[in-house]
């Protein structure tokens, strides 16, 4: 009888600079794709003071919408909603204005009476 070799645990890729992204690096990059096409957009700032950059939410450009309180089903919705807007690239919408909605309370559901 032989034995299977041992399995090894391989350490997992790095995730983006940015501290709320949770993607992957790219390639030779210290940012996930997006964030990497930015900064080499923007001339290869200083990575530290790049990423710091993101954490101020009233910076054109680094706003972000928080979807962490969302069902992980609604979150995926919302990602999809959110991604098909942004492809579409017609109209853009405030990440505020998103914040609102995916801030509400949740209305309850059942039969009208």
């Amino acid at each position: 009888m032989t034995q299977q070799p041992a399995v090894v645990e391989l350490d997992p890729p790095a995730t983006c600079r940015i501290s709320y992204c949770d993607l992957w690096v790219h390639t030779d990059l210290p940012f996930c794709l997006g964030h990497g096409v930015r900064w080499k957009d923007q001339g290869r700032p200083d990575i530290d003071e790049y990423a710091t950059g993101y954490e101020d939410d009233s910076t054109p450009g680094h706003e972000r919408v928080d979807l962490h309180a969302m069902t992980s089903h609604l979150r995926l919705e919302m990602q999809y909603a959110l991604q098909c807007r942004h492809d579409d690239a017609a109209i853009r919408i405030s990440p505020a204005v998103v914040q609102v909605v995916v801030s509400a309370p949740p209305r309850r559901t059942g039969r009208c009476r």
